[in-house]
């Protein structure tokens, strides 16, 4: 894709004077002033869709000047994670915030982006003060410009931070990692139904038992049987998992084919994270060029560094792993003390911290203090009179995610890219990896602790039996270099075979789009470029391809007492291709009757909250469907309505299930099926930290393609009014290893910059991620050329004199 150069090019002097960073935010309790002085010029080069393309002499230079460009586009995006992620946003947003600053500040996160900061080498803080520095420069010079969110708000963001560009990924890193949520929730479900029942309708079997890796030997270290229940779940859990909504469905693709699967002879490598749907986008994309370092691709504002992308030498792509490395205890309190708790028999005193949050009241700031109690394995979730409940996360630790990055950027081989994942150990990654000499390469990454119990569930925290012994070796965990299937594909399943000798994690996606992308891998002996992209965008549902004949065999058996309409509407799903597209009614009474048949089928089984945790989540009524068609698969007759005298059967249950769908729509949309198309009911708004509170800030909503399941992933949870989607791909990303690097595309849903008033507000959403099309990622000097939009040069200045002279 080329587009016309522009001939008139402006070009901004913006002359840099020392700087002094403050003192960092007061939720960091800490102090540190530092200076940084641009030592030379940068000049960053914007191509026809915003991207800053940065040359610098220097690493620190580099880096200033991406604080300062990714200030200009993402100012407020920054502000608002940095106060999320430090439980800071009641200070804002008012009163209605506090008990979310409350949660964030117990889960820890910025007190472990403190202590990470706190161990980086001097070469790194250097680095992430020049990012800091960047950013203050640009607020100090555009006080009168500041973006709309703090005009309307009625204040000036604090100086940035270094700490802040740490906290922001910990954020991340909990959302892909922290399953403290499905753990407190499936805890609950079993000490309602009973072990047994409990994980037969949340189980870790997957519908498509697809997996990454066939184990290279027998296991040596069995894990032991999981799933005993052997200790009371507290009450407590009950207050706290409300309100916590569906359970998680979202993922992520990646995949690669080396050059004798690829049409022209070089490995192509695909990546799209499924990401929350923001406004503006969770990405920014930059080009950054200096001595030892050419890279481009996507990171989070805020975030020094490309954490996706690829450089001169090596691409990469990822996908979250799924392990499980956050654990509940229950902890038994000191019946005589009942500020103790036991360990080994032994009475321990609880860690409390005050913690004091400011929140918004008007014109004016009020304070509330509340506590928050540790214990030996980390911080207490929930309490009742005897027994507490306290979480250990791999996250609490210090972790050397800055090093990494740095590495990864700089990386040239599979070696040094090795090297560089070894310093990634929060939010484990699958990453995938090909390189301009051909080869293709899976590594994952983080610390996997290795203990005894089933970590699934809470663990007995006053025994002492369950304690993290150490982590599984980084050598250890599961990688494959050059294939003999020429290809490697993720997509958040199970990443190895039950051989492997670790207990690595319960929750994994259910095989449905790791098995489509690779039977599309499959399907033709060499893929072109455009074709591996095209993968991309498919929204072929291939849940429907294997519970349709299930579904309709149940409608055949039930025919005679169904009326005519609802024949009608099973042989339109029978009709139907099975891709969800946005014209498509099939699709809609598809997914309808899904959430109707796990309304009929749970809704008895289950306690309202763990049945608007658990069977909200389409994933769980797909797995119990498949697993149904087998004999002896399913213990339990989860089709019955236990509240009803009769004996209902699965045919029943589903054929009822469609009739509903039909009274359903024809109330709401229509008596005609053809005008329930998917895109009516299925779209997706683009959602702003203030959106909320005025909804003028969101974008949307825009009628959406895709599906639970599907490669294009555009998941809903069911029981909601519509099927609306909140998640997706947060980018999609392609790149041919030929040297030089100059076929590769990006596109993000949205655009670089947050100003409405600015071309490339959304210039990205509607002519290219909605339609899975994207833009060239421009590499070489001529490419830039071809394409260039504008030049900022950053000049150094010792002086007010000197830099009105310039």
């Amino acid at each position: 894709m080329f587009f016309p150069r522009v001939q008139n090019l402006l070009y901004l002097l913006i002359c840099l004077p020392l700087l002094l960073l403050s003192a960092a935010p007061a939720a960091a309790d800490q102090e540190q002033e530092s200076e940084f002085l641009l030592s030379g010029e940068v000049l960053i080069h914007y191509d026809v869709f915003g991207v800053p393309h940065i040359t610098a002499s220097n690493d620190a230079d580099l880096l200033f000047a991406q604080g300062y460009v990714t200030a200009r586009d993402r100012l407020w995006q920054m502000e608002y994670n940095r106060r999320l992620v430090a439980g800071r946003l009641a200070e804002i947003l008012g009163e209605s915030y506090v008990e979310q600053d409350y949660e964030i500040r117990r889960l820890g996160l910025y007190r472990s982006s403190v202590a990470t900061y706190e161990t980086l080498s001097d070469e790194m803080k250097k680095l992430s003060i020049a990012f800091a520095a960047g950013v203050n420069h640009y607020v100090n010079t555009h006080q009168d410009h500041l973006p709309r969110e703090f005009k309307d708000l009625g204040y000036v963001p604090e100086p940035w931070h270094p700490i802040d560009s740490t906290a922001i990924p910990r954020m991340m890193f909990w959302h892909l990692s922290g399953s403290l949520e499905e753990e407190l929730m499936l805890a609950k479900l079993v000490d309602e139904l009973g072990p047994d029942k409990a994980l037969e309708l949340v189980s870790s079997r997957p519908a498509d038992p697809e997996t990454h890796i066939r184990w290279r030997q027998a296991a040596e270290i069995l894990p032991q049987a999981f799933g005993a229940h052997g200790f009371p779940i507290l009450a407590a859990l009950e207050d706290f998992s409300r309100g916590h909504g569906a359970a998680r469905s979202i993922g992520s693709n990646n995949w690669v084919i080396d050059g004798t699967k690829s049409a022209t002879g070089a490995p192509i490598l695909a990546n799209d994270p499924h990401l929350a749907l923001l406004n503006p986008p969770i990405w920014h994309e930059a080009h950054l060029m200096g001595p030892g370092i050419n890279v481009i691709g996507s990171t989070f504002p805020g975030v020094p560094g490309i954490i996706i992308g690829h450089n001169e030498h090596i691409a990469w792509g990822v996908t979250n792993v799924g392990y499980d490395v956050c654990d509940l205890y229950i902890e038994k309190r000191d019946p005589e003390n009942n500020k103790n708790y036991l360990y080994k028999g032994e009475s321990r005193p609880f860690r409390k911290v005050t913690e004091k949050i400011a929140y918004r009241s008007g014109g004016s700031m009020k304070k509330v203090e509340r506590d928050i109690l540790f214990t030996l394995h980390g911080p207490v979730v929930a309490e009742e009179e005897n027994h507490v409940v306290s979480m250990r996360w791999t996250g609490h630790e210090p972790s050397t995610e800055f090093k990494y990055m740095y590495l990864l950027n700089r990386a040239s081989n599979v070696a040094e890219f090795r090297d560089a994942l070894n310093f990634y150990q929060v939010g484990a990654q699958n990453f995938v990896y090909a390189d301009i000499d051909g080869n293709i390469f899976y590594q994952p990454t983080g610390k996997v602790p290795i203990r005894n119990g089933a970590p699934y569930l809470p663990l007995d925290g006053s025994s002492g039996e369950c304690e993290w012994e150490s982590y599984i070796p980084y050598d250890s965990l599961p990688s494959v270099l050059n294939p003999e299937e020429h290809f490697i594909a993720t997509a958040n399943a199970r990443p190895v075979d039950e051989a492997y000798p670790f207990y690595i994690g319960y929750f994994f996606d259910i095989g449905y789009r790791v098995r489509r992308i690779k039977d599309l891998l499959s399907a033709k002996e060499k893929l072109t470029f455009e074709e591996v992209q095209a993968i991309q965008g498919d929204d072929y549902v291939l849940a429907a391809e294997r519970l349709k004949p299930l579904l309709l065999e149940a409608i055949e058996a039930e025919k005679k007492l169904l009326p005519a309409r609802t024949l009608q509407a099973a042989a339109l799903i029978e009709q139907w291709d099975n891709y969800s597209t946005t014209d498509s009614a099939a699709c809609t009474i598809f997914n309808k009757w899904l959430e109707r048949i796990a309304f009929n089928a749970l809704h008895d089984d289950l306690t309202d909250e763990s049945f608007e945790y658990w069977a909200s989540n389409p994933d769980i009524i797909v797995v119990l469907l498949v697993r149904s068609a087998s004999p002896d698969e399913l213990k339990f007759d989860w089709f019955d309505n236990a509240r009803t005298e009769r004996r209902e059967t699965k045919n029943q249950i589903i054929a009822r299930s469609l009739q509903e769908v039909l009274d359903d729509f024809s109330f709401r949309y229509g008596f005609q099926m053809k005008d329930w198309a998917w895109g009516k009911t299925h779209t997706t708004t683009l959602t702003h930290g203030m959106g909320k509170i005025n909804a003028s800030y969101n974008n949307g909503p825009h009628p959406r393609r895709g599906c639970n399941d599907t490669i294009n992933n555009a998941g809903f949870p069911f029981f909601n009014k519509t099927f609306a989607s909140g998640s997706g791909p947060s980018l999609r990303m392609a790149v041919e290893l030929r040297p030089g690097v100059e076929r590769a595309e990006n596109v993000i849903p949205g655009g670089q910059c947050a100003n409405p008033a600015s071309p490339h507000y959304q210039d990205q959403l509607v002519n290219l991620w909605l339609r899975n099309k994207a833009h060239p990622m421009l590499f070489s000097r001529e490419q830039l050329q071809n394409n260039l939009e504008g030049v900022l040069k950053l000049v150094p200045a010792e002086s007010e004199e000197t830099r009105s002279e310039k």
